[in-house]
């Protein structure tokens, strides 16, 4: 059958057919023995989900910001100040409600004694605690740094800390639901110092039926004043793959390719709050005036942009893939290129990266 009952035939004085007149109504009786026919089936989910179409957009301050950095780059900056010690480190946290989830912004400074930085925090490990108005810890898991990548600064470089507010340089993401005493105070711990945060704003709203609580979770920002929103902790299960085309001419204005994020896990996983990609392009060069005609150099190509969410499910399923179109403009590409000519007949890398998830790499040959 499909979807549909099957025929059957109503005759006089048959009891497997009995038809009730009352109030101008009719109501047919299903025949003995023969069970009523199954409605219209859901059909199964897709395994595989898009394309969805590339489209220039950038991460802002609700979106999961891109990667700071690309696998096996080092950073080190020697005027950084020393640590802070305990009791240097103050702040405050100030939580709103934005786009279905509590949102919050960490400002920190240090004691004053100077105009500028006068001590730093690591971004590498922080772990925290929130307390109610009298110093009882609350039933919430926070989430640190060193267990979950949220919004990767560029490389494990400390934070140098001023002696006035300055621009916040850490951020929560509190899921909801939460129910229990008003959240007072968050207690940040760093490697070398710690401190207790003031908190304003509004919590999660509790949830109608009882549900534990959900985790808030610890991030650092991308740069100064580069907010955006911690890697919610599910995003882990994903991984992603990328699919490049035919070969590039050295002179192509750009590179289109697809990238694939699956979901691992036997659980869905949602594609909200939307990540901010990072993709580079490794090769050779050459490099143009002023230098001697020749001259190769090597080196790397970067974009960042964001994922076309609004037109992607807010959610993949258990082992669902969905695949996104990507575009790489290299008159857009940091450094600039302008006065440069790709090598011909080489192969280059192209890596892919979002917050929370491995770095997906292909090769890419140059014609």
């Amino acid at each position: 059958m499909d979807g549909h009952r099957a025929p059957w035939r109503a005759t006089a004085g048959a009891l497997g057919a009995l038809v009730v007149l009352a109030g101008g109504c009719a109501t047919a009786a299903v025949p003995r023995g023969r069970a009523p026919a199954p409605g219209p089936s859901r059909p199964p989910a897709p395994a595989t989900l898009g394309p969805v179409p590339w489209a220039p957009l950038a991460a802002t301050e609700a979106d999961v910001r891109p990667p700071g950095s690309f696998p096996g780059d080092v950073y080190a900056d020697p005027l950084l100040p020393l640590p802070c010690r305990p009791g240097q480190v103050h702040g405050a946290v100030s939580l709103a409600r934005r786009a279905g989830a509590t949102q919050g912004a960490v400002s920190l400074w240090a004691t004053p004694g100077s105009p500028t930085a006068s001590c730093s925090v690591s971004a590498t490990s922080v772990s925290g605690a929130v307390l109610d108005a009298v110093g009882r810890v609350l039933a919430v898991t926070v989430v640190p740094t060193g267990a979950h990548p949220v919004n990767p600064p560029v490389g494990p470089f400390p934070y140098a800390l001023g002696a006035r507010p300055a621009a916040p340089v850490m951020l929560v993401r509190w899921e909801g639901p939460y129910c229990g005493p008003a959240p007072a105070t968050l207690h940040v711990a760093f490697e070398a110092s710690s401190v207790d945060l003031p908190v304003s704003g509004p919590p999660p709203p509790c949830a109608p039926r009882r549900q534990p609580n959900g985790p808030l979770v610890l991030g650092f920002v991308s740069g100064p004043g580069d907010l955006g929103q911690p890697v919610p902790p599910d995003r882990g299960a994903l991984s992603a793959s990328v699919e490049l085309g035919a070969p590039v001419a050295p002179d192509a204005p750009s590179l289109d390719f697809t990238v694939t994020l699956t979901d691992t896990a036997s659980h869905p996983v949602s594609l909200a709050p939307c990540p901010g990609y990072a993709v580079g392009v490794s090769g050779k060069a050459y490099a143009g005036a002023p230098n001697p005609p020749g001259t190769v150099v090597t080196g790397r190509l970067t974009e960042t942009g964001l994922l076309n969410c609004q037109a992607a499910p807010a959610q993949l399923l258990a082992h669902q893939r969905i695949v996104f179109d990507m575009r790489f403009v290299f008159a857009d590409a940091q450094p600039p290129f302008q006065g440069m000519t790709v090598v011909p007949h080489q192969v280059a890398t192209v890596v892919w990266m979002i917050a929370g998830v491995p770095a997906a790499t292909a090769t890419l040959q140059v014609r």
